[in-house]
């Protein structure tokens, strides 16, 4: 197995509020995810989630995610991968993957301002 990382983004861990709607084209669409705060694996490219359900592969989805101190920034995307795991409590909880198809220039800057910005508060050497 190839370990080396293949992903061409930063990634960070987060706790973020997301909104992700399953896009049937038609609009009206209910939000599949809508609590207030999940955690999430968040590049400018996409983002992976943890919830008590599932989207199916190669979905497309509408997101609304709310950056601390910033407008919300609407993306669309598409369902890559998804799958179950178990988590500490014994509940099955699923992952979704999702890679962003189509990102503003201006929501791509804020994106990766918040992704810098956690990378740093993470990875900061006290001394």
């Amino acid at each position: 197995m190839n370990n080396r990382e293949r992903r061409q983004a930063r990634r960070v861990a987060d706790a973020l509020d997301v909104q992700i709607y399953p896009d049937s084209g038609q609009g009206g669409d209910l939000p599949k995810f809508d609590r207030a705060k999940r955690f999430v694996r968040l590049s400018t490219t996409g983002m992976r989630v943890i919830d008590d359900s599932a989207l199916r592969s190669r979905q497309q989805v509408r997101l609304i995610m709310h950056l601390p101190d910033q407008a919300p920034v609407q993306l669309t995307g598409r369902v890559v991968d998804t799958g179950e795991e178990q988590c500490a409590e014994g509940q099955p909880r699923y992952y979704t993957s999702i890679g962003f198809t189509d990102v503003p220039d201006a929501a791509r800057v804020l994106l990766n301002d918040h992704v810098e910005r956690v990378f740093r508060q993470t990875h900061s050497v006290s001394g």
